[in-house]
């Protein structure tokens, strides 16, 4: 199936309370991205109502008739497919979503009406627990993240919404403190590839936090101690790009090696080298650094994903 014709189911799965949609709302043109969708379980067909604005629906010979409660008003003949409402399978659509990020744990499983368990994967050294948020209207966020935190614990969550719910920035702030994210599900979708991927887990603070005293520093939340060669070098390279001045010298490296260990022996090429590799295991992503030939080193991230303190 095109996951180009999931953006509309998710659009209209954000009416509150949920219900039946005719095919006209559904807004899918092409009779066999239609019938796609009633094979892979995501639409659900229901019996025709029998009334419709008080009037009675009467079908007869193939032809179906709205007939009013007052006499005196006309009978109105309608389309019969106009009458066949249909329904969104949350339950489906929620687990085509685990299957499509290849989530792990329990099963998907409804912890609300509007909200779905769909799985979890490894973060890192931690646990990231997914679920989807249905019905804008239902309850706010952090009461969804404090319903999915009983059901299954995780040290991170990623809560999926079908639209961009644009939470405010409170709410945002709250959630970061419990390692949360939100992400809209529409914008997830690659229409033209025919993809969607779930990103790596991130806040959207900064990427890396390096804590010169402590010798810390975390990395999309993944926190680690590092020894103090290390440590003085990624504090170096940090502060460079927090002030985006550029390039730290291998002299200048070698200088802070030598205040962090407080030894007095000139550090060479090839030991500038070893801290650099092993820093560069450390932080699982060798691109983050960059070797500038005959100048020096460059940690490749903005001033606004880098803090130092």
């Amino acid at each position: 199936m095109h996951l180009a014709l999931i953006r509309p189911l998710l659009r209209l799965s954000e009416h509150y309370p949920p219900g039946w949609h005719d095919r006209q709302e559904l807004g899918v043109a092409s009779e066999a991205e239609f019938r796609s969708l009633l094979i892979s379980g995501l639409l659900q067909q229901r019996p025709p109502p029998s009334l419709v604005n008080d009037a009675l629906v009467v079908f007869q010979e193939g032809r179906c008739f709205l007939v009013p409660a007052d006499p005196w008003e006309e009978v109105e003949e309608v389309e019969p497919e106009s009458l066949h409402p249909f329904e969104i399978d949350f339950r489906v659509l929620a687990c085509l979503f685990r299957n499509a990020f290849d989530l792990q744990g329990p099963p998907v499983r409804e912890l609300t009406p509007f909200l779905y368990w769909l799985g979890s994967r490894s973060t890192g050294a931690d646990r990231e627990g997914v679920c989807l948020a249905r019905g804008r209207a239902a309850g706010d966020l952090l009461d969804l993240l404090g319903v999915a935190r009983v059901h299954e614990p995780a040290p991170r969550w990623t809560l999926l919404t079908p639209t961009d719910w644009a939470p405010a920035a409170n709410v945002l702030m709250h959630l970061e403190h419990f390692q949360t994210r939100v992400l809209a599900l529409e914008g997830l979708v690659d229409g033209a590839r025919d993809t969607i991927t779930l990103p790596a887990f991130r806040l959207s603070g900064p990427r890396m936090s390096v804590d010169e005293e402590g010798r810390t520093v975390t990395l999309d939340g993944d926190k680690q101690v590092l020894p103090s060669r290390e440590a003085a070098v990624l504090a170096a390279l940090a502060r460079e790009a927090v002030s985006e001045a550029g390039v730290v010298s291998r002299d200048r490296l070698a200088k802070a090696i030598e205040d962090a260990t407080g030894s007095r022996e000139r550090q060479h090429e090839e030991q500038i080298d070893t801290v650099m590799s092993r820093l560069r295991s450390r932080l699982g992503d060798p691109d983050l650094i960059r070797t500038h030939r005959r100048s020096g080193y460059s940690l490749q991230l903005s001033a606004a994903e880098v803090e130092v303190f």
